[in-house]
């Protein structure tokens, strides 16, 4: 039996669905299963997932209400997108589709995805039928959400905020280690510091995520 693979990434468009192994990922926050908000701009990003959600009218109530939450908070907790992937393995199950979980994938400092595999092939059924109905539960549970979730714009002001939360640190360390690092430095410049230090001749890590 052929595993169809969901992949969550980092784009603003829709998740890749191909053939092979699974892979999920994201960036990290405040703690390590959260996206935190970096700015006021982080909730209108969600809005527009919200506004093709509701506009197409394929996502569920328990998707759309999520959805509605990250614009109000700023953010999406890693256990709400959970939620709606458990809805999505509930739904494979209901329409007889195979499915295997996996541990959530962590491809940034303490952000998560969860990370599965499902199958494309089901005894009386064409590959492009299993394959709507498979569609079919990811767009009524959880596609929109996932795609809010990692949308690039959400995980890159959740790296400048854990960045922001650590800047005095990172600073000191940096400066401890003889680099240069004028009073109003800003996160790039800090983020070019870490990384170079990183690679010196003589190295040290000062911060964790400076990619």
């Amino acid at each position: 039996m052929t595993a169809r693979t969901f992949r969550s990434v980092v784009v603003a468009a829709a998740p890749v669905l191909v053939l092979g192994a699974a892979c999920a990922g994201g960036e990290g926050g405040d703690t390590a299963a959260s996206a935190p908000a970096g700015s006021e701009d982080v909730g209108r990003y969600f809005t527009t997932y919200l506004d093709e959600a509701v506009a197409l009218g394929v996502a569920g109530p328990e998707q759309i209400a999520v959805l509605e939450r990250a614009v109000e908070n700023d953010g999406m907790p890693f256990e709400d997108l959970a939620e709606l992937t458990r809805r999505t393995f509930d739904c494979f199950t209901g329409a007889g589709i195979d499915y295997t979980e996996k541990e959530p994938y962590e491809f940034g400092i303490g952000y998560l995805l969860p990370d599965y595999t499902w199958a494309a092939e089901m005894p009386g059924k064409t590959l492009a039928e299993v394959e709507e109905l498979g569609d079919a539960c990811i767009d009524r549970h959880s596609y929109w959400a996932s795609m809010a979730y990692q949308d690039e714009r959400v995980v890159g002001e959740a790296r400048d905020a854990r960045l922001r939360r650590d800047f005095p640190h990172v600073v000191e360390c940096l400066r401890g280690h003889g680099v240069d690092v004028p009073d109003d430095a800003a996160l790039d410049e800090v983020r070019q510091n870490v990384e170079e230090l990183a690679f010196a001749d003589e190295p040290a890590t000062c911060y964790d995520d400076f990619r």
